[in-house]
Parts: C-alpha cells; sequence; structure tokens
C-alpha cells in the first residue's frame, strides 16, 4: 500500500512544481510541504483518510500555489543599435547567451542599398530640397532668358521671377498681367512684365537689377538646403554610406574646383553673390571668403 501511495504521490509531485521565474506573493515564503501538510490536515479533521486524501490536497495544494503566486506581466522589450532585444525595464539583454550571425557580403550590400533608398527618398522627398529644386530649376531658366537681351527673354524672365516671388500667381505667360492675376507680385514688376509682352524690352540696367534679386532670392534657398543637407550628415556617416547616392538634388553648385596651381577645393558649400550677365558666370563666394566664377 506504501508502495502504491508513493508512486502516486510521484506522479502527483509534478504540480507542486513552481516556475523558477515566479516567486514571492502573499504567501511566498510558505513552502510546498507545509500547503501540503495544510490540505492533508484539514481533510483529515473532516473525518477523511489521510492517506486517502492525498489527491485532493496536491490538486488543492497546486491550485493554492497558483493563487497566491503572482503573474509575470510581459516584460517590453526594445530592439537596440546591435540589432538585439533589451528589457525596457533593466536594459539586460534578452538571450544573452545567442551571437549575432555574421552577415554575407551580399545580405550587406542589400542592407545598403535599402539604407541609401530610403535615405534618398526622405531627403529629396523633404520640402526644403523640393523648394531648393524648383529654385535652382527657375533661376537657370531666369539666367537664360535674361541672356537674350530681347523681348521675349525679358518676357520670359520677368515671368520666371514673378513665380519666384509667388508661385500662387495665375498669371499666364505671354498674357497680360492685372493686379487679381499678379497676386502677391509688386505692381513696378508687373508693369515691367507687361510691357515685355507689348515688345519692349527692357535696359541693361533693368534687366541686370532682375538677375541680381532673383540671384539674392536663389541664395536664400541655397543656405536653407546647406542647413538641411548638414543635418542629414550624421545620418550617413553612422551607416557607413556614400553621400553622392542620397544628396541627389539639382543643386547647380560644382562639388569641387581647382585652382589656379593645381589645388583641389570642396565647394559644395558656396554661396551664390551674383551672376555676371557680360560673362555668363556664377559668381561664388566659400567659407573661407574665397570667390571663384564658373560658367552656369
Amino acid at each position: 500500500m506504501i508502495d502504491n501511495l508513493r508512486k502516486r504521490y510521484e506522479q502527483l509531485q509534478g504540480l507542486l512544481n513552481t516556475p523558477a521565474n515566479q516567486s514571492g506573493g502573499l504567501l511566498g515564503n510558505i513552502s510546498q510541504g507545509a500547503l501540503l501538510g495544510s490540505a492533508i490536515y484539514g481533510q483529515g479533521i473532516q473525518g477523511k483518510d489521510p492517506f486517502a486524501a492525498l489527491f485532493p490536497a496536491v490538486a488543492q495544494t497546486a491550485q493554492m500555489q497558483q493563487l497566491l503566486t503572482p503573474k509575470q506581466k510581459d516584460r517590453k522589450m526594445v530592439k537596440g543599435a546591435d540589432g538585439f532585444n533589451y528589457y525596457a525595464d533593466t536594459g539586460e539583454r534578452v538571450l544573452p547567451n545567442v551571437k549575432a550571425k555574421p552577415p554575407k557580403p551580399e545580405d550587406l550590400n542589400k542592407i545598403k542599398r535599402d539604407q541609401t533608398k530610403n535615405l534618398q527618398g526622405l531627403f529629396t522627398n523633404n520640402a526644403i530640397v523640393k523648394d531648393f529644386n524648383m529654385a535652382s530649376t527657375q533661376f537657370s531658366k531666369l539666367t537664360s532668358s535674361a541672356k537674350q537681351e530681347s523681348a521675349a527673354g525679358d518676357m520670359s524672365m520677368i515671368f520666371t521671377y514673378m513665380k519666384i516671388l509667388d508661385p500662387t500667381s495665375v498669371v499666364r505667360e505671354g498674357e497680360q498681367a492685372t493686379a487679381a492675376s499678379a497676386g502677391g507680385v509688386p505692381d513696378r514688376v508687373w508693369n515691367a512684365y507687361n510691357k515685355a509682352v507689348s515688345g519692349e524690352k527692357l535696359t541693361e540696367k533693368q534687366r541686370a537689377d532682375f538677375v541680381s534679386t532673383a540671384s539674392k532670392l536663389y541664395n536664400s534657398n541655397i543656405k536653407q538646403f546647406d542647413a538641411f543637407k548638414g543635418s542629414f550628415g550624421s545620418s550617413i556617416q553612422e551607416f557607413g554610406l556614400d553621400p553622392s547616392q542620397v544628396f541627389l538634388s539639382g543643386d547647380l553648385r560644382p562639388k569641387q574646383i581647382k585652382t589656379k596651381d593645381g589645388q583641389v577645393i570642396d565647394s559644395s558649400k558656396a554661396q551664390l553673390l551674383d551672376y555676371d550677365m557680360a560673362t555668363g558666370e556664377m559668381i561664388y563666394i566659400l567659407p573661407d571668403g574665397m570667390k571663384f566664377r564658373i560658367k552656369k
């Protein structure tokens, strides 16, 4: 009989196993033996054979432990820069013994391509970059029209200038402008435009003034663009990517220039000073104060 009871007890003993990571609680310091003894004693005082009460006592003890042991909440995890998951509450790594497998060369190339594409999209779709690209196109068109030195060229130049001042202007190129259609464009500008539409040319000074003012407006776009571009530099360096594959834009500035003595200088941060109507050259100045000219 004793042997049978022992075998039954061993079969039921699994009910008393408490998970290793679940401890504490209101009665966390009470042993399983004490709970079991209490349960058997309770069966005994009810007039039942203690040995016959073993099975219900074991089941009761397991239920008590389950109720008294606090449930462990799901712990929040965050992904670290190394690709592993970490517990947010302690900073401990999940599965600390797992080692990262070195990625295959083809996987690394794909990762870099994807990272480049993602950063490229973030950069080119930003409003500042879009405005800069539009300004680059407009300034290029304006200077090309100014070089024609004709009424048609002046009309095209002033029309582009009006779009730079107020992109919402509804004036159509080749049609007379009115105060209503010109929007926020000053009277003197759209009056000059109407004269050009009628076939009247601008003077050289008037033409040069339009180009000079447009140069300053375009340079304000350059400054905004450079500031935003600089904020992207840290991300590109972090991922070890090629900046030339990310910074895709309509920038008219040369990336490098060569001095008379053969020295190569970074000119990507040059500011536009003016446009020389006589030579068709863009006049830039570098952060160190050095000026240079280059044909558009």
